[in-house]
């Protein structure tokens, strides 16, 4: 089904405004077994004056075994011009389709399906335009007698007093149709179709019937009208809030702000969800709130509800705490939301839930104090991602693992109500509910309390640039036609001032009421949950000023100082992070006020890291950007850009043959062990992407850029060189943690030019130096030692004797070095065990034994465990594209079946007792290929010339060569040619591209030898 934004919380209107004006069918009575047309005026609609094709996006709405399902048998997907059905162009704004021979068949409805609907989508060619700004569902009736009420299409039904209001309904098959009111007989006409201008009542509500009849038989269908009422005029009592009040266990005040709205009802669990006049909700002498108590409520039982505005408009409240939502929450399993109230039968639309008695969350951790903002290691993760569970005790569970990385601080993606389930969570609709996808609300609170318990601040991600369409401060003030916000919207601009980044709908941060909402926003997840500050998207857009944003904005400043003063004045201690990426001179006043600011360096890194380039690195200290405050929350990950270890594996540069990166997992992971070195140590909060530790290389885009992404805890757990990342990882955060000097202000960096980069640090107790060589070859560099004398290696536990403080040390490709004048304690990094001098030995022919040979050594001095040997064959000296034999152990007997292979042996170091038990796998293998049908006497008779190659390639054979194939590095062949009797080959190579290939000479047996040729 596609999801048009505001399809859920329209549908019960659908027919308001929308399809009573857009679309006519004939017959007007529909059934699924017979023909229908239906006839599209798109005048005063966004297709108003396309003058291209439009197409219909279309299904049915089926019952079957007690399920309704919207949007089954769909035609075709969104935008499949060859298979969704075209209109008809009638002339003027109408268009039109016949849907024949039946809807049954149309659709392939199964003969256990009924159809209730017809699901309509008007789009232009494109899919940029459409005729409605939501779905359409137009009713489909049983065969035989019925009656269908086409006005009013809601009930109840909502008019002035004394105001005549027009009535149409038709009935399936019917000899006449009558309308009484309030039982009592008002009209009756004969035939299947009935009009009616109907004067409504001074007051009340009041019952229409509508009976169809057939010879005997009869079908009714009764709907309601309610006069307008006049809302009782009465104050607030002091100390009520917007949203729901809890005055004692049975009694709540529920309180919405609705500025120029006429008349509320309240629906809900406490009056079955019908429009009553008992449950006209009185509203303030100033015409902004309206507000009504509800008594004799049960005790502790959870009620839903809903606000009808102006009998138009239904809307959940919008300071809920919990949503209840028709199509997304039931896909939520009781594994993550136990006991989930279920959606009321009688509902439609998203709901707000209240429930009194409830009992109050016991906080355990409230001695916590929040690390400084120039201490923070900050651990950014989307919830969706980083469990299998995808909630919030799993969450808990893994605090254990991101304490022993040193973790001080967690950023959650958004988790207040979003729209759907499956979300980054940048589409938000409620701001004080937490989404339910991730658990109940007491599962986050005793997340965050864990959290304390372990030292570890929690940071919100807050959505404040926007809301998506089904916010109920959006519906509210909505204009169907436009699909904008009408001008009288208290907290929306009509359209973003922004002209080059807006999504879904622009909060006017110049508005009063906006400014009232957005510190209420933060004061209740302050209150309530304890998070510990805040970290606020696209604050580039808390703006009106015109633009894209990116200018120094006076403006802003005032509104981003504000907000975060409010917040402060309720927790001086809270963390207030703004994703900003404006002129660095607003940067630096906001960081100055005590703000921080995001700072993105993922290109530099990534570059750096790929080895394309000497990259500046600068940017991630703040002196770089002129601050004056350790405020920079510099970064090479996040949420929003591509992972470094993806980018270094399959772009890293590979243009060199001494050291190439791509494709290679353990240069893979020595690139980010040096990027991690020549970015920790720069003084101020830190922060990475979850399983950035562990380097994470699939890409952002794997699955689409917002889609779920494999979670691969056990793959990388018994993956060494990633485990040893993580170690590095917790090295530098405990560095940062235990030693002062890595938050000092008195330092400097070498990051901007070179390959060779480096970080001084001073304090009056502690020196370092971090050297890095981030070229493909090897460098020397100075670690610019500051004193004569003994320096120490940190993570190798060498030393060196400093003589000359300018003095040079050898670092190859990817190597880095962190010294200190003072010896620091012994690091916790555990390297695997490795597998050094492996050997073959043996003939290369059938039937000899080959033996192989290695040495075993472990850093850690573990012992040998029982390592993997293995062998196999493989048609490239290289080893490449391997066939394992069934052969274990050191030794293997030659068989004929490898005659013209090359044979490897193959051992995986395992360590007894070491936490890193597996080492990589090391291979070599023999010589030559396998020989068996010729003797090394014939083989000796081969030869060819130039080598290097420019254009031709002369080849003399022995007479039992029948076939010469050269093949390219990849192992695609580029010439292959049959041998002649004279043994003479000359191979024309003028038009391939230089590089290197491999020869290779065939008997009638097989392959029995390879040669390597450069051109």
């Amino acid at each position: 089904m596609r999801k048009i934004l505001l399809t859920i919380a329209l549908q019960l209107f659908l027919v308001v405004g929308v399809f009573a004006q857009l679309v006519s069918t004939s017959p007007a009575s529909l059934t699924a077994d017979a023909a229908i047309t239906v006839t599209l005026n798109v005048a005063g609609t966004p297709l108003a004056g396309y003058t291209g094709d439009v197409y219909l996006h279309t299904g049915v709405t089926v019952v079957s075994g007690g399920l309704t399902k919207q949007w089954s048998h769909v035609i075709g997907a969104w935008g499949d011009n060859a298979v969704q059905p075209k209109m008809t162009a009638l002339g003027g704004s109408k268009y039109q389709i016949v849907f024949s021979p039946n809807l049954n068949s149309y659709f392939n409805v199964l003969s256990a399906e009924e159809v209730t609907q017809l699901c309509v989508v008007f789009r232009s060619a494109d899919g940029s335009l459409k005729a409605s700004s939501s779905d359409i569902f137009i009713p489909v009736v049983a065969n035989g007698l019925n009656i269908h009420v086409q006005s009013p299409s809601v009930n109840p039904y909502v008019v002035d007093a004394n105001s005549v209001f027009k009535l149409a309904a038709t009935g399936n098959t019917a000899e006449s149709i009558s309308l009484l009111v309030d039982d009592a007989p008002v009209a009756q006409v004969a035939g299947d179709s009935f009009t009616y201008n109907l004067t409504s009542a001074a007051s009340g509500k009041h019952k229409m019937t509508f009976v169809a009849k057939k010879g005997s038989e009869t079908k009714s269908s009764d709907i309601y009208y309610i006069v307008k009422p006049s809302p009782t005029i009465a104050a607030l009592s002091a100390g009520w809030k917007m949203g729901a009040n809890y005055i004692d266990d049975n009694t709540v005040t529920l309180v919405l702000y609705a500025p120029k709205k006429s008349f509320v009802f309240a629906l809900g669990d406490f009056n079955n969800w019908q429009i009553d006049l008992n449950y006209s909700m009185n509203r303030t002498p100033d015409g902004n709130y309206y507000w009504i108590t509800l008594n004799n409520l049960e005790k502790g039982k959870e009620y839903a509800y809903q606000y009808l505005i102006d009998g138009e408009v239904k809307i959940a409240d919008p300071y809920t705490a919990k949503v209840l939502d028709p199509d997304n929450d039931k896909n939520i399993t009781d594994a993550i939301y136990p006991n989930l109230k279920p959606y009321p039968a009688n509902a439609t639309g998203l709901l707000a839930v209240f429930q009194t008695a409830q009992q109050a969350f016991d906080w355990k951790a409230s001695a916590y104090t929040k690390p400084l903002n120039k201490n923070l290691n900050i651990y950014e993760l989307l919830i969706r991602d980083f469990t299998a569970k995808h909630n919030y005790q799993s969450l808990i569970d893994s605090l254990p693992y991101l304490k022993k990385l040193g973790i001080n601080a967690i950023e959650l993606m958004p988790i207040n109500e979003f729209e759907g389930n499956e979300s980054w969570g940048y589409n938000p609709s409620f701001y004080f509910a937490p989404d339910k996808y991730y658990g109940p609300a007491n599962d986050l609170k005793r997340f965050v309390d864990e959290c304390h318990k372990n030292n570890m601040a929690v940071i919100m991600d807050q959505v404040l640039n926007h809301s998506f369409g089904s916010s109920p401060m959006v519906r509210m003030y909505y204009n169907t036609t436009t699909n904008l916000v009408t001008a009288d919207n208290p907290w929306y601009n009509v359209s973003s001032p922004n002209t080059a980044y807006s999504w879904g709908y622009d909060f006017n941060h110049e508005s009063a009421d906006t400014k009232r909402f957005v510190d209420s926003v933060a004061v209740y997840w302050m209150s309530q949950f304890k998070v510990d500050g805040f970290r606020f998207d696209f604050a580039k857009g808390f703006t009106n000023t015109v633009g894209d944003g990116g200018a120094y904005d006076q403006a802003r400043i005032n509104i981003l100082k504000r907000m975060a003063n409010k917040i402060w004045a309720y927790d001086p201690s809270a963390y207030v992070i703004l994703e900003l990426f404006a002129d660095n001179s607003e940067e630096i006043e906001l960081s100055n006020a005590g703000l921080m600011i995001w700072g993105n360096i993922n290109y530099a890194y990534g570059q750096s890291g790929m080895s394309y380039s000497s990259s500046d690195l600068s940017q991630c200290s703040y002196k770089a950007r002129n601050y004056t405050k350790p405020n920079l929350v510099s970064y090479m990950e996040s949420h929003d850009e591509e992972r470094e270890a993806y980018r270094i594996f399959t772009n890293g540069n590979n243009q060199t043959s001494t050291y190439q990166i791509k494709g290679d997992l353990a240069k893979m992971t020595a690139r980010l062990e040096l990027n991690a070195a020549l970015f920790f140590p720069v003084p101020g909060p830190k922060m990475i992407w979850q399983f950035g530790e562990q380097a994470y290389d699939k890409s952002i885009d794997y699955n689409g850029r917002v889609g779920n992404k494999p979670l691969l805890w056990n793959e990388y757990q018994s993956v060494p060189e990633r485990q040893r990342l993580v170690q590095i990882y917790a090295e530098w955060m405990k560095l940062r943690a235990n030693y002062d000097v890595f938050s000092t202000e008195n330092y400097t960096t070498s990051l901007v030019s070179d390959t060779v980069k480096s970080i001084n640090l001073h304090s009056a107790s502690l020196e370092v130096a971090v050297v890095g060589n981030f070229d493909c070859v090897s460098r020397y560099a100075a670690p610019k030692f500051t004193s004569i004398g003994r320096w120490y290696e940190y993570f190798s536990g060498d030393s060196l004797e400093v003589t000359d403080l300018n003095a040079k040390i050898k670092l190859r490709p990817s190597e880095y070095r962190m010294y200190t004048n003072v010896k620091l304690a012994k690091n916790t990094v555990i390297a695997p065990p490795r597998a050094l001098s492996v050997a073959v030995s043996g003939n290369a022919t059938v039937g000899s034994v080959l033996t192989g040979s290695y040495k075993y050594f472990d850093l850690s001095g573990d012992q040998e465990g029982a390592s993997l040997m293995k062998w196999f064959t493989s048609s490239w000296p290289t080893g490449l594209y391997p066939s394992y034999k069934a052969a274990s152990g050191n030794s293997y007997t030659v068989a004929s079946e490898d005659v013209g292979k090359y044979i490897f042996f193959e051992v995986t170091p395992l360590a007894q007792t070491g936490k890193l038990l597996t080492g990589l796998p090391v291979a070599v293998g023999v010589a030559s290929a396998v020989v068996s049908s010729i003797s090394e006497s014939e083989l000796g008779k081969i030869s060819f010339y130039p080598n290097p190659v420019v254009d031709a390639l002369n080849i003399s054979l022995s007479e039992e060569i029948t076939r010469v194939v050269l093949l390219d590095c990849a192992g695609k062949q580029v010439v292959s040619k049959n041998t002649k009797a004279d043994g003479f080959v000359r191979l024309d190579l003028s038009s391939i591209v230089k590089g290197s290939y491999f020869l290779m000479f065939y008997t009638k047996d097989g392959l029995v030898k390879t040669e390597k040729i450069i051109k």
